[in-house]
């Protein structure tokens, strides 16, 4: 299907765009609207022809023609909106950054009819979830990246893609085989600094979480997984041992860049380059860490798109 432009709101590292291409769904022009000068750089590596239009508060100034807008996708802040954030809402100044979404949502219909949308965020309580849907008018669908890819990843998507109603064309498939060792870098490729020396205790389970480490921090970051297992949501993990922690071999490790980009289905070292001041830059560990697990997981974006699509996945 060809598509006239795009517009990526809280655009990130791209995701949107690298799933449409994957999909073969062809399009004039994407226009994106970031503030992360790293995710911006990352994007600008990878997809080059992507026009930034920076802040999204500063929407009004954009030079846009609304009326050719085919597609609207946007990933909005979740911090306001996760159970395991602040809980409050558009009480919270990036929870009102849904406001300036809507509004622009709103603008591109008035002129668009038909255009299509897909907005995603974490899993809430039930309250906020119907705050937004709402807002946005359809009510979201409950998607796990486990079903694609070796993350357990739940997220809300609120799309009006597929007929005869949202989802209605897209079939999402059962939890794949796919498993952390699936997605391993080579033993001797790991840094020393990944891996621990500290103690930790065994659960006793032989699957999931599997050990917990003696560190000082949350009981959600001291867990250690098997690798015969799905890996736990990747947060934005700059810091504070939020990275997922493994155990190969008796030794344990926090997974690398590397790795969370196979949990997200990113090609490989989609984060290590980017382009800053028109030259390429190489992008630290703590920056590709915090854009992977603000990204999306690519494969659950394609299936959503796959009616806009010219190949059939629901078979």
């Amino acid at each position: 299907m060809k598509i006239r432009n795009v517009l990526s709101l809280f655009d990130g590292i791209s995701c949107g765009k690298l799933a449409l291409e994957n999909m073969g769904i062809s399009f004039d022009k994407y226009f994106a609207s970031e503030i992360d000068k790293y995710a911006i750089s990352i994007s600008k590596f990878n997809h080059p022809g992507i026009i930034q239009l920076g802040d999204i508060n500063e929407w009004e100034a954009w030079e846009l023609d609304y009326s050719k807008i085919d597609l609207v996708m946007a990933g909005f802040p979740c911090v306001s909106w996760s159970i395991q954030g602040k809980r409050e809402g558009v009480e919270d100044v990036k929870g009102k950054l849904v406001y300036p979404l809507l509004k622009i949502l709103r603008t591109i219909q008035d002129q668009n009819p038909d255009v299509k949308f897909l907005f995603e965020n974490v899993e809430m309580k039930e309250v906020f979830r119907d705050f937004l849907s709402d807002l946005i008018g359809v009510q979201p669908f409950a998607i796990n990246s486990r079903r694609f890819s070796a993350q357990n990843r739940g997220r809300l998507y609120w799309t009006n893609i597929g007929s005869p109603a949202p989802f209605g064309s897209i079939i999402i498939p059962p939890s794949n085989d796919s498993l952390i060792r699936d997605v391993l870098e080579d033993h001797k490729d790991i840094p020393k600094e990944f891996f621990y020396e500290c103690g930790f205790d065994l659960t006793g389970k032989i699957k999931g979480h599997v050990a917990t480490l003696h560190i000082n921090n949350l009981e959600t970051y001291k867990r250690v997984y098997s690798i015969d297992s799905k890996a736990p949501t990747l947060t934005t993990m700059q810091g504070g041992h939020r990275h997922p922690k493994i155990m190969v071999g008796g030794k344990i490790r926090r997974m690398s860049p590397l790795e969370c980009e196979r949990l997200q289905t990113l090609p490989d070292n989609y984060t290590t380059t980017g382009i800053m001041n028109g030259k390429k830059v190489k992008i630290s560990n703590s920056q590709r860490y915090k854009t992977i697990g603000n990204g999306w997981t690519v494969k659950v974006i394609e299936r959503i798109l796959s009616p806009l699509s010219e190949f059939d996945l629901n078979v």
